[in-house]
Parts: C-alpha cells; sequence; structure tokens
C-alpha cells in the first residue's frame, strides 16, 4: 500500500515519451553513481570489453572473454549489494545521530565545520587511537531532529475493490450511485431475539451484509443515516452474525479528539489530541481480540489463549509506533582513550535540545502503518476464522486527522472477511475505497411505521382496533422517525390503559407539543421520570442526570441517586428497565462500557438544558465530577473545598444534594470501578496504563470543564495530583504521552483563574531530566534548576510547604510524589557538597515522614532510596541505615520496581566503603530485579515496555560503569571477576534462549521474551 505521509502522484503524461525514458536512464544512472563499487565494476568491465575485442581480432577465445566480462559484472553486483547493506547512512535516509570517526588516524583536523546536525539528542565523536587531532572554531554543534512540520493527514490506501457481486445484489438498490439512489427504510431498536423488533428492511439490510461477507473477502459498507435511524442496531444485528459464523469480530466506537472549549488549541495540543484517540481505538481493538480469546461470559474461546494473547500484544504495540526518543541529558561525549596531540580549542556552543518532538501527522502515520500490517495478519491467519471490522459513529472522526488515519487503516483491510462502518451524513466524508456500499437508513414511511406499532401494541396484549389506532397516533407524532416510533410504543405500553383514546394519547405524548422531539421532549422526560418516582417513592430528578452523563454504569448512576435517597433494591429495578428501554443506546458490543441516552435526545436536551437553567446544569455536572474524582482517586468522596490549601471551609454549599453518597452502595460496588482498587496501593498507579480508567479520565474532564467556577478549585487540585502522580509513575523514567496529554486537556479548560498552573506543569515536565541512567550530579543543571522553580511556583499556588502534611488528600499526595521530585531536583542541579544534600534531604525527610497511610508506604520506601543516595558516598553508615528494613517493605508492598533502586543503594554504599566484590554483587542483584520487573510488573496483563526496558537498560549501564571506575583505578581484576561472576549468574537465563551470552556481564536482553507470555495468566482488567 502506499506510504500515507506522500501525496499520491498523478501518473506522468509523458510517461511513454522520450521525456519518460530520459527519466528512467537518469533513475538507473542515479542508483549506479550511489553505489562506488558497481561504478567501479562498469569501468572494469568496459576494459575488458575493449581487451576481448582485440582478442577476437588477434584470434583469441572470445568465450573466455564474455566470462571475465559476466563474472565481473556478477561479482560487482554482490559486492553493491553487500555495500548497501552495511552503509550505514544509505542516500535519503534522515540522520538520528552525528558521528565523527577518526579511529588510528593521525594529522586529522576538524575545522570551520559550521553546523553538525544530528536527529536523536547525541552527538559521538569517536577519536580512539588518534593522533595530532584538532577540533577548531566549530561554532554551534548541534544534534537537532528533523524539522516539526505538519503534514497532512494520511491518506487512504486504495485496495482493489471486492469482486463483481451478484445481479440479486446488483439489483437491490442498495449500492448508492448517485443522488438519486433509492434509500433504505429505517430500522428499530430492541431485543435482537425478537424480530418484532426490526423492519424487514433492516434485517434485509443485515442479511445482505452477511451474505456478502460469507461469499468473498473483502467486502465493504457504509451505513448512512441519521441520529436514531438505527446504525447501531444494524451493526449489532451484524455483529452477531459474524460471531455465530465464527468470525473474530471487533466492534469499536470512533470518538472525536478532545480538542476541548477553552483556549483555542495549538498545534502541539491538537496532534496530542489526535494520538489520544487513535489510541483509543487501538486499545477497543486489543480488548475485542482479549474477549476473543478469553471471553468475560464463560462461553467457548474463539482462538487459543497463546495466539489471542500475541495477537493482542501486537495491537497494544502499535500504540508506540512513531513515539519520540525518550528525553535524556544533554550530554556529549568525546572519547580520546589512547589518542595523542588532542586540541579542543575554539568550539563554541554545544546544544543539545532536550527532547525533538515527532511531528503530529508523522507519528499518527506510524502508528497506522504497523497497525495495519498487524490487522492484515490477523486477516489472513487461518486461526481467526475471517477477520471482521466494525466502527460505530464514524462521523465523530471526519474531518480530523484522526478521521483520515482511520478510513487509511480500514481501507488497507483488503483481506478481511467484511469491513463495515456506520456514520451520520458529512459534508466531508472523504474517499471510500472503490467498491464500498452504501447503506441508507431514513425514516419509515407512515404505513411501516404503523404497522411496526400495530405489532407491538398487540404483543403487549393490546386488542388490534386499539394497537392500530394508537399506531396512527404515534407514526403521526413522531414523523416516522425510528427512535421516536420505538419510544413512544414504550411510553403507551408503560403508562397508559388499553382503552386510551387516540386524542389523550397524542396529549400524553406530546405534553403541549407539536412533535415528541419539538422542545424538551416534555412526554419523554414526563414518562422516565414518572416511572423512577413509582419505583422511588418520592420524586427523583432521573431525566436531567441522563441527559448530563455520557456514559451510564451502575458504578456511577447508582451513587448518584443514592444522593437523592434511592436505596440499593430499588436502584437495581430502576437500572434493569432503563438498560432495557428503547430511548437509550449501547456502545458497540462491550458490556463494560454500558449505555447513554440516546444521542438525538441527549445531544438536543443537553444544550437546552445548559441555555434555559444554566445554574442547575452546572450543579449536576458538579455532582457528576466530584464522584468521578473520588473514584478515580481511590477516595470515597472528592472534597469541595473553595480555597487552595484545601484546609479551609467547605464552598458555597450548593444544592443539598451535594452530601455523600449512601454507604450502602460501598459494598454493593466494591471494587467494580476498577481492578487496580482491589490490589496493592503500588497497583493503583496502573490505573495510568488501563484503558477503561483513561476513558473514564476523559469523562472526568469534561464534566469538570461544565462546573461552577466556585467548585472548579477541588477539580484542579485533583489534576494536579493526577499529573504528578502519572509522572511519578512513568514519565520519570520516559515519556508516556499521559502527562503531555494531561497538558493539552488543561489548556483547553474555561479560564476560570487562570491556568498559570498548566504552564508550571508543562514547565517541569519539559525539563525534568528523564531516566536514572541519565541523572548525573552537576550535569544539566539549568534544567534541573527550571524543574525545581517549575516546582516551586506551583508548591507556593498550592500552599505547600516542606515539613507541613497536607490535610486534603489530593494535595498530600502532589506533597508526596512533588517533595520527592522536589528532592531530585535539588540533588541533581548541585555538584554533590554538603548544601546540596541538605536541600534535598529536606524534601526527601519531608515526604518520608509524611508517608504514614498504609496506602502511602511504598512511596516512603521510594524517599527512604533518595535519602541513601545523596549520602551513600559521604556517609555510608548514615545511608545503610536510612535502607533499614525498606527491602521487607518494598517486598511486601509488592514493589517489584523499587527492589533494583534498593540494590543498586547497596552497591552505592559498598562502593564507597571499598569493598568491590560487594559493591558488584549488588549492582548484579540490580540486575535481576530489572529483569524481573520487565517481564513481571504490578498487575496481571501489563506487558513489557518502554518504562521497564528502560530501567533495565539503566541498570546494565551502571553495572558496566563501575566496571570501568574500578579499571581506571588499577583494580581490573576484580573488574573482571565480577563480570565473570555475572556471566555465571545469568547463564540459565541464556540456556533457556538457547545462545551465547550478550555483553561481557552477560546481563539479559531487554527484549521481551516468550517467557512472560507463557506464564503469565490472562488479565481479569480488559
Amino acid at each position: 500500500m502506499p506510504d500515507p505521509e506522500t501525496s499520491p502522484q498523478p501518473p506522468d503524461a509523458d510517461s511513454g515519451t522520450p521525456n519518460g525514458l530520459l527519466s528512467l536512464l537518469s533513475t538507473v544512472t542515479g542508483g549506479i553513481t550511489d553505489a562506488p563499487i558497481l561504478t567501479a565494476s562498469i569501468g572494469v568491465i568496459g576494459v575488458i570489453a575493449v581487451l576481448s575485442g582485440l582478442a577476437v581480432g588477434l584470434g583469441g577465445a572470445f568465450t573466455w572473454a564474455l566470462g571475465a566480462v559476466c563474472g565481473v559484472f556478477v561479482l560487482a553486483v554482490a559486492a553493491s549489494f553487500a555495500w548497501r547493506r552495511n552503509d550505514p547512512a544509505p542516500p535519503g535516509a534522515e540522520e538520528h545521530r552525528t558521528e565523527l570517526r577518526a579511529r588510528g588516524a593521525r594529522g586529522v583536523r576538524i575545522s570551520d565545520s559550521g553546523n553538525i546536525e544530528g536527529g536523536s539528542g547525541s552527538v559521538s565523536t569517536d577519536l580512539r587511537r588518534a593522533r595530532d587531532v584538532e577540533l577548531r572554531r566549530s561554532q554551534n554543534v548541534r544534534a537537532a531532529g528533523p524539522p516539526a512540520t505538519p503534514l497532512p493527514p494520511p491518506a487512504p490506501a486504495p485496495v482493489p475493490g471486492p469482486a463483481a457481486r451478484p445481479d440479486s445484489e446488483a439489483a437491490g438498490g442498495y449500492e448508492e450511485t448517485g443522488a438519486g439512489a433509492p434509500p433504505v427504510p429505517g430500522c428499530l431498536t430492541g431485543d435482537p431475539a425478537d424480530s418484532a423488533a426490526f423492519t424487514p428492511s433492516l434485517l434485509d439490510a443485515r442479511d445482505r451484509i452477511l451474505r456478502a461477507a460469507a461469499a468473498r473477502r473483502g467486502s465493504r459498507f457504509d451505513i448512512r443515516g441519521d441520529s436514531g435511524c438505527g446504525k447501531t442496531a444494524l451493526l449489532e444485528l451484524v455483529a452477531d452474525g459474524l460471531k455465530a459464523a465464527g468470525h473474530l469480530v471487533l466492534f469499536i466506537t470512533a470518538a472525536a479528539p478532545q480538542y476541548g472549549t477553552g483556549q483555542a488549541a495549538g498545534e502541539e495540543e491538537r496532534a496530542v489530541a489526535d494520538y489520544a484517540a487513535c489510541r483509543y481505538l487501538i486499545d477497543a481493538l486489543a480488548a475485542d481480540v482479549h474477549r476473543a480469546y478469553h471471553p468475560e461470559d464463560g462461553s467457548t474461546p474463539l482462538m487459543e489463549e497463546a495466539v489471542g494473547l500475541e495477537w493482542e500484544t501486537a495491537l497494544l504495540a502499535c500504540r508506540t509506533a512513531g513515539e519520540p526518543p525518550a528525553p535524556g541529558g544533554q550530554h556529549i561525549h568525546v572519547d580520546l582513550s589512547r589518542a595523542r596531540g588532542v586540541d579542543l580549542g575554539n568550539v563554541g556552543n554545544i546544544t543539545l535540545p532536550a527532547a525533538v518532538p515527532q511531528p503530529g501527522g508523522r507519528r499518527l502515520a506510524a502508528m497506522q502503518r504497523q497497525l495495519t500490517d498487524v490487522l492484515d495478519r490477523m486477516s489472513r491467519a487461518p486461526s481467526s476464522g475471517g477477520l471482521a471490522v466494525l466502527v460505530d459513529d464514524v462521523q465523530t472522526v471526519l474531518g480530523t486527522p484522526v478521521g483520515g488515519w482511520l478510513l487509511s487503516v480500514l481501507s488497507g483491510l483488503g483481506a478481511a472477511r467484511v469491513v463495515v462502518h456506520g456514520r451520520r451524513p458529512h459534508p466531508d466524508p472523504g474517499p471510500f475505497p472503490p467498491g464500498t456500499r452504501t447503506i441508507r437508513l431514513d425514516p419509515m414511511s407512515e404505513g411501516e411505521a404503523s404497522d411496526l406499532v400495530t405489532a407491538r401494541l398487540t404483543g403487549g396484549g393490546r386488542q388490534p382496533r386499539d394497537a392500530r389506532a394508537c399506531a396512527t397516533v404515534v407514526a403521526e407524532v413522531t414523523g416516522g422517525h425510528p427512535i421516536g416510533v420505538v419510544t413512544c410504543c414504550q411510553i403507551v405500553l408503560g403508562s397508559l390503559p388499553p382503552d386510551t383514546p387516540p386524542a389523550a394519547v397524542r396529549r400524553h405524548l406530546l405534553h403541549g407539543d407539536q412533535r415528541w422531539d419539538s422542545g424538551g421532549f416534555a412526554g419523554v422526560r414526563a414518562f422516565v421520570d414518572g416511572h423512577a418516582a413509582q419505583v422511588a417513592g418520592r420524586p427523583l430528578p432521573l431525566f436531567d442526570l441522563l441527559t448530563v452523563l455520557r456514559r451510564c454504569t451502575p458504578q456511577l448512576l447508582g451513587p448518584l441517586l443514592a444522593e437523592d435517597g434511592l436505596g440499593p433494591d430499588a436502584f437495581g429495578e430502576l437500572y434493569d428497565w432503563l438498560t432495557h428501554s428503547a430511548f437509550v443506546t449501547s456502545f458497540d458490543d462491550d458490556n463494560k462500557q454500558e449505555w447513554r441516552l440516546h444521542d438525538y435526545l441527549r445531544e438536543n436536551l443537553d444544550a437546552r438544558f445548559a441555555a434555559e437553567r444554566p445554574t442547575a446544569h452546572a450543579a449536576v455536572h458538579g455532582r457528576v465530577e466530584r464522584l468521578y474524582r473520588g473514584r478515580m482517586n481511590f477516595d470515597d468522596a472528592g472534597t469541595d473545598d473553595a480555597d487552595a490549601g484545601g484546609n479551609g471551609s467547605a464552598e458555597d454549599g450548593g444544592d443539598e444534594a451535594e452530601g455523600a453518597y449512601d454507604g450502602a452502595f460501598d459494598t454493593a460496588f466494591e471494587g467494580a470501578f476498577d481492578t487496580a482498587e482491589r490490589l496493592q496501593p503500588i497497583s493503583a498507579g496502573y490505573r495510568y496504563e488501563d484503558p477503561v480508567w483513561l476513558r473514564n479520565l476523559q469523562e472526568w474532564l469534561h464534566h469538570a470543564a461544565h462546573v461552577a467556577p466556585q467548585r472548579f478549585a477541588a477539580a484542579r487540585r485533583a489534576m494536579i495530583r493526577l499529573f504528578l502522580e502519572g509522572f511519578f509513575w512513568w514519565d520519570c523514567e520516559v515519556p508516556s504521552g499521559y502527562c503531555s496529554h494531561l497538558v493539552s486537556t488543561y489548556r483547553s479548560l474555561p479560564d476560570r483563574s487562570g491556568l498559570r498552573w498548566v504552564d508550571w506543569l508543562e514547565d517541569f515536565r519539559t525539563s525534568y531530566v528523564a531516566g536514572a541512567a541519565n541523572q548525573r550530579v552537576g550535569e544539566d543543571t539549568e534544567r534541573w534548576d527550571a524543574a525545581a522553580a517549575a516546582l516551586d511556583d506551583l508548591f507556593h499556588f498550592l500552599g505547600i510547604r516542606a515539613g507541613h502534611r497536607p490535610d486534603d488528600p489530593d494535595l498530600r499526595r502532589v506533597y508526596l510524589v512533588g517533595g520527592i521530585m522536589r528532592g531530585d531536583a535539588a540533588w541533581f542541579s548541585g555538584h554533590g557538597t554538603t548544601a546540596d544534600r541538605d536541600q534535598a534531604g529536606l524534601w526527601y525527610s519531608a515526604a518520608h515522614r509524611a508517608c504514614t497511610d498504609e496506602a502511602e508506604l511504598w512511596i516512603r520506601n521510594w524517599a527512604a532510596v533518595g535519602l541513601a543516595v545523596i549520602h551513600a558516598s559521604a556517609d555510608p553508615d548514615a545511608a545503610e541505615a536510612y535502607l533499614d528494613g525498606v527491602q521487607e517493605a518494598a517486598l511486601e508492598a509488592e514493589d517489584k520496581d523499587v527492589l533494583n533502586s534498593i540494590a543498586q543503594a547497596y552497591g552505592a554504599i559498598a562502593w564507597a566503603r571499598g569493598d568491590l566484590r560487594a559493591a558488584f554483587d549488588c549492582h548484579i542483584r540490580a540486575v535481576l530485579h530489572a529483569y524481573v520487573y520487565h517481564v513481571d510488573q504490578e498487575v496481571y496483563g501489563q506487558y513489557p515496555s518502554n518504562y521497564t526496558a528502560s530501567v533495565h537498560r539503566g541498570v546494565c549501564a551502571a553495572l558496566e560503569e563501575r566496571a570501568s571506575a574500578a579499571r581506571e583505578a588499577g583494580r581490573s581484576a576484580e573488574a573482571d571477576a565480577a563480570q565473570a561472576r555475572s556471566r555465571a549468574f545469568f547463564a540459565p537465563y541464556w540456556a533457556y534462549r538457547g545462545c551465547r551470552p550478550r555483553g561481557r556481564s552477560g546481563c539479559p536482553s531487554r527484549r521481551p521474551t516468550r517467557i512472560s507470555a507463557v506464564t503469565r495468566p490472562p488479565s481479569p482488567t480488559r
């Protein structure tokens, strides 16, 4: 398929003319001149040809001459391929590293070089064993990435259209050939097991798609219709039929990128939002694969677990395709070992940017290519039974880079059994692949609507004559709109006696409106709130909640209604009724996402609610935001303190309904909101990697953007906490994309009291030197100073001071993890002096003393390691005292990550005491801990990641640095013995791998092996 980064070029009109021939010759000539060996061989062939001609003229053997010519040419071609294979920089390739090599050279002079630019943030100058080397007047030696120019959205890749359709399909009128194409009548939602719930035309559309999928690969359908016309219902019917046929069905729902409603999003913020939307789709695809080999309902798996796990892992790996390199320190290493007469003078300015971000379009293109490749391999695998991809709500991403990305992915699935996408009409839908057939879903005719309502009412016990009279009214007041037809049927059956006159039916459905959907859907509101009051025995503002909520689950709706006095039993009855109502809709086939009020009602009602009753609208959002906030941070309920310090009085009171939810729901929904809640406290950090939690995060931020201004302070504190906790969990080592996405989302919030705090978070994120291997005392001091300044500003804004632990749970967590990172900045920005040690120790000690709750003890272990590290060289005994009991506490907390840091700290203590054997053994043990963590983390379902690979790489590098330092100190024998012990220690690992140890120390490879894949149980969270 074509590269989505490049625009398709029209064919050259003169390709058959001499100009085209000249272009071809130019290309061939360029290829020859790019290979010096091949160029030289052409000259040799020419010489042999001349000599052969002379040989023939002199009576020589022509055959021998011709053989020599051919032999030289074959050897030249082989050498050319070998040269290209080993060429480190093929023509046109982007350079990501600047290397100056002069090994073994003499009299080397590098001067007046101007700008030397690379791409990954490192300049390597290799001058080993060189003599008389000069590097002069080389102003501004830089390692800069490629220009961050925005790229257009990936162009959809054309794929061959499906084979010709049978005449029966072509005559069916389902392929749209122009504006006059016959529409397909609308459909209804309901129980798929009940054929009376759907119109014959909808069932016929389903059967056509299933027949096409059974007949051939590569069938494509575009289901188009207005909101409420049955797109999701048709997709659900198709998915059920494909699953029954044994196909692997990936059924997902697209969601618009969250550009926000506040300040105008810049290019970088929009790129981050686009990436998050694409990642959400990849997560959904992987979750469907997981359910295929590990069904949640106990049904028979579609495939073997090993195959499913491999595919799920491959899909999740697409999320990091095109990910920019981790920002390390600003280091330039010039290797001058055994060099003589080296002169480095007048070098000028040597700079290295902290990180070179990838342009958003380029990263999406890399993700698209990798995802398309994975899905294509799945499509061709016999074990899949044929892949089917269904995507709902495609209109939410059309017109954005995410839409181009999604269409590119779908266009590349030529081997899939069927690809079906549903959408509303859009002015710029984008080009669909050739052969895509369109199914249009429009409102029903009056006769069709009347017939279906009659069938439903008679099925509900009404007499045929009364049912036909009501059906005429329903068809008239709804205009045949499918969602209106089924909703009004439910209202009639659920709230009116069988002998109600047609005029009374009309009044009941309209409640003073002209049509059922005009105004505020008064008839639907009265029906829903009336039923809720009947169940609860008191009025409930249920319809307002349904209007505001974009995702309804029992864990969310239950506590909200408990605030209004609804008990668990009554809630169960009411929730079951809502789940089976006609006016709600589900999210594809993911039962965990539950349902929402149908978009046709919710979108219209929410806008009217905000415009006509803004105070009540903000109050409902405030209730939902507070519950999301408390549950996402695993606190019982969020606080609503108005002051930034979190210790003041409650905000202005608001509605009485803003009390704490009934404790009866604590037991009913314990642990259901997130799996990490049931694990060790440190495992709560896994939520930053959990797609379900990340989806809930977006919902929380949506509600936070609509709360009353005086209630925003509490939400802001939680936002800062989530950022710093996520940074502490992941970005301290490698960028995750999570924190940058949070910053862009925060910037899009309404500017209620200034967004300076967002700038401080971003300054801290870009200044902190990520990766333990990059963190060295006295290096990158400017960046560390900037990180410290950003945290100081943030702490001052929040009223945080060292030694004063806040009472507010969000601020307390900011104090703990922020204090440790503030200690990092104080230590590494200095030069290891006593003053630097005291400043860093102030923050480490403050965090260490403040960790008193059980859920905070794992953080205390990290603070203790920080204290041990800063005291190891000056006072080893004090450093060892800080580590007393820490390893045991870490094992009890199941914190496998900190174990390698503890071992390295003990290694630093032994090194300071001059006990090199003990120091090396500690570092070897740290390598083991790092590798175990790489393949077996806190929660089942976690995979080796960039984070764990970086930790493992840093620990291995620390071992090698210790060996080098020992040799430089004249203790090579001890270094050699330590590396021999290390090789022997890891020999079983390499024997299992079936290959020779790598490196002098034989450390395990950080590449993910199949060890974890065959031993890890399936994840309970996906």
